[in-house]
């Protein structure tokens, strides 16, 4: 995770893909779907293929306050830089 959030502030375009992937399957970090529709979220502008597909299917898994938690990461972080995004949610 230590790398990938390096690579993440430096504006490496699969980190936050492969963030996401680490939340969705509990790979080194607990597993949280809203941190990875969080991190799946902010790949989208990337144009990384399989984005969309891997948000689709975590609606389908996310309870409605994990989804409502999710938007509203997701809008506290488009209102922010990605680097105070990350120290104000602790996504690190």
């Amino acid at each position: 995770m230590k790398a990938f959030k390096y690579a993440v502030l430096r504006e490496h375009p699969s980190s936050r893909l492969i963030i996401g992937s680490m939340y969705y399957q509990g790979q080194g970090v607990v597993v949280s779907y809203p941190r990875a529709f969080l991190w799946w979220s902010l790949t989208q502008d990337l144009n990384i293929g399989g984005v969309s597909q891997n948000i689709d299917m975590i609606k389908k898994k996310m309870s409605k306050d994990q989804y409502s938690k999710a938007k509203e990461m997701l809008l506290m972080c488009m209102q922010n830089t990605l680097y105070n995004c990350t120290k104000k949610l602790e996504l690190f």
